[in-house]
C-alpha cells in the first residue's frame, strides 16, 4: 500500500486570500454596512444636538438600510431606480463554490 502525501494536495491559503474570501461574504459586508451607517447616523444626530434616544432610534433604522446596501441585497433595485439595465444571474460566481 502506497502512502499518500496529503499535504501536497492541500491548497495553499495565506492570510491575504483568507481575508479576501472573508470580506466577500454577504454577512460580513452586511455587518460592516450596518456598523458604518448606524454609528454614522448616530454621530451626525449627536452633532446636531438631538437627544440620545432619537439618535439611537434613527441610527437603528438607517443601520438596517445600511446592512441591505452593504450586502448588495438591493443593488439591482437601486440600479433600476436610476434607469440602468441589470443582468439576471442565478447561483454563485464561477470561481466560488456553491454552498
Amino acid at each position: 500500500m502506497a502512502s499518500t502525501n496529503y499535504a501536497a494536495h492541500k491548497p495553499r491559503v495565506n492570510l491575504v486570500n483568507g481575508l479576501r474570501i472573508f470580506f466577500r461574504l454577504g454577512l460580513v459586508r452586511a455587518l460592516i454596512g450596518q456598523f458604518v451607517f448606524m454609528f454614522g447616523t448616530m454621530g451626525i444626530m449627536s452633532a446636531l444636538g438631538a437627544s440620545a434616544e432619537a439618535a439611537w432610534f434613527l441610527g437603528a433604522i438607517v443601520g438596517v438600510l445600511g446592512s441591505l446596501l452593504g450586502s448588495g441585497v438591493i443593488a439591482d433595485w437601486l440600479k433600476w431606480c436610476i434607469g440602468r439595465e441589470t443582468v439576471l444571474v442565478h447561483g454563485a460566481p464561477a470561481d466560488m463554490p456553491e454552498w
